[in-house]
């Protein structure tokens, strides 16, 4: 089991947002972080730009889309007790089975299955 599975395990266990699993997933992602003074400053892969710290990708639906990988597509879902998401390579020659997420809402969901396919490689 990778890493980054046993992280999307951990994010599906969830019970809401947690500050040091939004740390965890950006340290996972390539995300770096340096002491600025008082504060910690987070930088993502490539940005330049300090962040306050990593978004909020548990609670925010947009945030948590941004982690589907490029070349990757998306679909969501609620059913009565729980939300899903896939992601999945939907190119004709694709015959693999979506990088799934369950929990209760749809953040979570997304972030657990953005995991599991940047775990594979994708």
């Amino acid at each position: 089991m990778t890493d980054l599975e046993k992280l999307a395990q951990h994010v599906e266990a969830l019970d809401g947002d947690d500050w040091q699993t939004r740390c965890e997933i950006a340290t996972a992602l390539g995300w770096t972080s340096k002491q600025v003074g008082q504060v910690i400053a987070w930088y993502a892969p490539g940005d330049p730009h300090m962040k306050a710290g990593p978004p909020k990708w548990l609670t925010s639906i947009d945030e948590a889309l941004t982690l589907v990988p490029k070349g990757l597509v998306y679909n969501l879902g609620n059913e009565t007790a729980f939300c899903w998401a896939n992601v999945w390579d939907d190119t004709p020659d694709y015959d693999g089975e979506p990088y799934e997420g369950h929990t209760s809402t749809l953040p979570p969901a997304i972030v657990a299955a953005c995991l599991r396919a940047q775990s594979k490689g994708n």
